[in-house]
């Protein structure tokens, strides 16, 4: 569980840096 949340963070925040 906590891996696919750390996945999931790391995909959200590499998203939001890709739209910066």
């Amino acid at each position: 569980m906590k891996m696919m949340l750390s996945v999931i963070l790391v995909v959200r925040v590499s998203h939001f840096l890709g739209l910066t």
